[in-house]
């Protein structure tokens, strides 16, 4: 782990790739169609709904803004090593004895220790600093998803038939969601307790080049 001096790090300013504002974007869409559908609906469900995924959608963008700041963080500490450090990398100067699976991001010029894979949403390395906010961030969609589906599922019987196929479209959308997101998220922390990467057999095995 390289020394990251606060003082000399400059001022983070969050950069949300199109891709990352896409999938957000349509996060947001969705709970707006949700509260107009289930806003006519008496009883706390829909309310308590609509807060909850604002709480988890709140939590899922500092968790996004994290990952990011790691990354810089590193690269940062990379960049300004002194010229007298041992540099093993050709393309950077960092020392690639460091840590295991060592790879050099040609997008961002360094090298990351434990790298796993490239992310295209989220354009950027995933990495031994970030990957926990990355496995979280799948974690809080999942449940984002769970309690869509739950408030729109719940919300059924009193929502009048002509808005009934929107809700039960939502729950099935979210329903394969909730799968899809779980998984990953089960699949990265059974990876991590096995000390491989989630594109390779091993400790040793890089990701896709970048």
């Amino acid at each position: 782990m390289l020394n990251q001096s606060k003082s000399k790090v400059p001022a983070y300013h969050l950069r949300i790739p199109g891709r990352t504002l896409a999938l957000l974007s349509g996060e947001v869409a969705i709970g707006l169609l949700f509260a107009i559908t289930a806003a006519p609906l008496h009883g706390p469900v829909p309310f308590i709904t609509v807060v909850t995924l604002t709480i988890l959608f709140a939590v899922e963008t500092v968790d996004l803004a994290s990952l990011h700041r790691a990354v810089q963080l590193h690269r940062h500490a990379v960049l300004t090593l002194p010229p007298t450090f041992r540099a093993t990398c050709p393309r950077c100067r960092y020392d690639r004895s460091q840590g295991a699976n060592v790879h050099h991001c040609s997008r961002y010029g360094v090298c990351f220790p434990s790298f796993d894979h490239y992310c295209l949403i989220f354009d950027a390395p995933i990495f031994s600093s970030n990957v926990a906010a990355f496995i979280r961030f799948h974690a809080w969609i999942s449940a984002l998803s769970a309690v869509m589906v739950t408030g729109c599922l719940l919300s059924l019987p009193s929502c009048p038939t002509s808005r009934q196929f929107i809700l039960f479209t939502l729950a099935l959308a979210h329903s394969c969601v909730f799968i899809a997101m779980g998984g990953l998220a089960v699949k990265y922390i059974i990876a991590a307790r096995q000390g491989r990467t989630m594109w390779g057999t091993g400790a040793d095995a890089g990701g896709p080049p970048v």
